[in-house]
């Protein structure tokens, strides 16, 4: 019989709701998330390579999208802005994925503001890359 998570009460965050065996030795109850569980099993060890790898730095959501932009921004200061912005889309499309069942692109578990500051210098790189590129093609043209 599977073992029921105990009623606590909002105040109360001194008891785990965590019903997974497995997960309720590395879970700690965090009190500004209304007393759920957060998984803290990570290690930097462990996350870094990640972070540096799809789920952060080489996010493909991430490095579409500020190609794109940058590809459109007709200013460097605008490189930016498509940095931010391609990283906020490609988290909001992690987050939409998971919500609808699909497993997390690169295997992190951890939050999406870990990876944002990652998505945000790889798109910003790639937006600068293709800016280049395409002022580069303009220039050739005249």
């Amino acid at each position: 019989m599977p073992h029921k998570a105990a009623r606590a009460s909002p105040g109360d965050v001194s008891r785990e709701r965590c019903t997974n065996v497995a997960a309720r030795a590395h879970a700690i109850a965090v009190p500004f998330f209304g007393g759920r569980s957060y998984n803290s099993g990570m290690t930097p060890s462990e996350s870094l390579p990640l972070l540096f790898g799809l789920a952060g730095l080489l996010n493909p959501f991430a490095l579409l999208i500020g190609a794109a932009l940058g590809w459109y921004a007709d200013a460097r200061a605008k490189l930016v802005i498509a940095g931010f912005a391609a990283a906020a889309l490609s988290v909001l499309i992690d987050v939409s994925l998971a919500a609808s069942g699909v497993p997390a692109l690169g295997g992190y578990e951890g939050g999406p503001l870990a990876v944002m500051p990652f998505r945000f210098l790889g798109a910003l790189v790639i937006a600068a890359l293709v800016h280049a590129i395409r002022k580069r093609s303009r220039r050739n043209r005249r």
